[in-house]
C-alpha cells in the first residue's frame, strides 16, 4: 500500500503504519520519506530527525543531494529548539547551491533561510538570505523584499484553475503573507497567516505546511505561558 493514500485522508497513524511496516520489508527512500513526514504531521520530532538524517546519507550515497532533505533536516531541529544546526541546515543550500542536484522550488532555501533569521534574530543569515533573494528576482523573493505587494501574489493565484494546485500554491503563499507580517512586526498578521497556512494544509506536500505547523505550535505553547 502506498501510505501517501492514507495521509491524504488524513489518517496519519495508519499511513505511519504503512510507511514502517514498507520501509522494514523494502528500503525504500520512498517509504522512509512518508514515515519521516508522517512523524513531523504527529509531532514526532526526534524520530522525524533521525529519519531525514538517514535520508541525507541515502542522498550522498547516491549523488542526489536534495534542498528539501536539508530543509527538512533543519526544521526538525528547530522544532526541537537546537538552533544551531538548524541554522546550519537551512543555511547549506543557499551557501552551495553547485551540490544541490534537486529542487522543491528555487525560492525556497533562501525565503525559508529568511523567515529564519527573522525568528531567530540572525544579521549575518539575514544577509545571505537577502542575497540570494536580490539575485534571483522571483516572485516570493520579490514579495519578501517589498519589491511587489501582496496583490501580486493573489494575481498569481488567480491564474491557478486547478483545485489542488491552487490550494497547494495558496498554502504556500499564506505562509510567506506570514513572514511579511514577521518582518514588519505585525504578530497579529503574522499569528493569522500561519494558523491559515496550517488551515490550508497543502495536501501535506508543501514544506511551507510543516513550518507553520511547528510554529504554530510554539505560538499556541508561549500564550498558554502568558495566559
Amino acid at each position: 500500500m502506498n501510505p501517501w493514500d492514507k495521509i491524504f485522508e488524513k489518517k496519519i497513524d495508519e499511513a505511519l503504519k504503512i510507511a514502517d511496516d514498507n520501509y522494514k520489508s523494502n528500503g525504500q527512500k520512498f517509504d522512509l520519506i512518508a514515515r519521516a513526514k508522517c512523524h513531523l504531521i504527529l509531532g514526532n520530532y526526534q524520530m522525524a530527525l533521525t529519519d531525514f538524517l538517514s535520508i541525507l546519507e541515502l542522498d550522498k550515497k547516491a549523488g542526489s543531494l536534495s534542498d528539501d532533505t536539508f530543509m527538512n533536516i533543519g526544521l526538525s531541529y528547530y522544532a526541537i529548539s537546537d538552533f544551531n544546526n538548524a541554522k546550519e541546515y537551512f543555511k547549506y543550500p543557499v551557501t552551495k547551491p553547485g551540490k544541490i542536484k534537486y529542487t522543491t522550488g528555487i525560492f525556497r532555501p533562501s525565503s525559508i533561510l529568511y523567515f529564519i533569521a527573522l525568528k531567530l534574530n540572525d544579521e549575518k543569515l539575514l544577509k545571505i538570505a537577502q542575497k540570494d533573494m536580490t539575485k534571483r528576482k522571483l516572485l516570493v523573493h520579490d514579495y519578501l523584499l517589498d519589491s511587489i505587494d501582496e496583490s501580486s501574489l493573489n494575481v498569481d493565484l488567480k491564474k491557478e484553475d486547478n483545485t489542488i494546485l491552487l490550494n497547494r500554491k495558496s498554502c504556500v503563499y499564506e505562509f510567506y503573507k506570514a513572514v511579511s507580517s514577521l518582518k514588519n512586526k505585525d504578530n497579529y498578521g503574522f499569528e493569522k497567516h500561519i494558523a491559515e497556512t496550517v488551515k490550508l494544509e497543502g495536501r501535506f506536500l508543501e514544506y511551507e505546511y510543516y513550518i507553520a505547523k511547528i510554529e504554530l505550535e510554539k505560538i499556541t505553547v508561549a500564550n498558554r505561558v502568558d495566559g
